[in-house]
């Protein structure tokens, strides 16, 4: 369901880690900022964020995904 790519593109010498959801990258879920790719700087710290989609999504509390 959802994937994590590393992105040549660093910042500051450190690379990016993305997580898709089939070929499109996840956005953060905020209508208050910019539109803004779900990146992180470990892939660890992407593992982490899935598992507390997956919980939100499987305990039925509010969880949006913006493409």
């Amino acid at each position: 369901m959802y994937t994590i790519k590393k992105h040549d593109e660093t910042v500051g010498g450190i690379p990016k880690y993305v997580i898709y959801k089939g070929d499109k990258p996840l956005m953060l879920p905020c209508k208050m900022t910019k539109r803004q790719i779900v990146q992180f700087s470990t892939e660890i710290e992407a593992q982490k964020y899935i598992a507390n989609v997956v919980a939100l999504i499987s305990t039925g509390k509010e969880y949006l995904e913006i493409y």
